[in-house]
């Protein structure tokens, strides 16, 4: 879990920093580059403060850490390949599609995970609900005699 805040922490930072030096002359405001670096910065720090968010719940089950390193493998792919294009007028071939695809495979796994979860909040309310109404009875019994 540390070592997936660190990634969370440092994706944040760098999405802040390309972030703030496309928007402040480095490249030409409203230019093709200036617009994916905005778009991989914008996506790459989203992701940052969900990763932190599934590095949390990460102890509640499986999907969320295989959510966390989807998000992180998104972020490698999608933003990795848009900044490669803008600074380094690489071509990225499939990466930024594949990351897009990792993204939406993270979510959907935080979506699996939250209504696993759900079920199984809902069975211990209701077990301890009912163990309360029963403690309550007994209560209630005593106190008559």
């Amino acid at each position: 879990m540390p070592l997936i805040m660190m990634w969370a922490s440092v994706n944040g930072f760098v999405a802040i920093v390309l972030a703030a030096w496309a928007s402040h002359g480095a490249v030409i405001e409203g230019s093709y580059e200036s617009s994916l670096i905005t778009k991989a910065s914008y996506y790459q720090l989203v992701h940052s403060a969900v990763i932190m968010w599934v590095a949390v719940l990460a102890e509640r089950s499986i999907l969320f850490r295989i959510a966390g390193l989807l998000f992180g493998l998104g972020q490698i792919l999608f933003c990795g390949s848009l900044y490669l294009i803008a600074l380094l007028d690489v071509p990225a071939g499939h990466g930024a599609p594949l990351g897009g695809i990792s993204f939406m495979a993270g979510w959907v796994m935080c979506a699996i995970a939250g209504a696993m979860h759900g079920a199984q909040g809902r069975r211990m309310v209701e077990k301890v609900g009912e163990g309360a109404y029963e403690n309550a009875q007994a209560d209630l019994d005593r106190r008559r005699q």
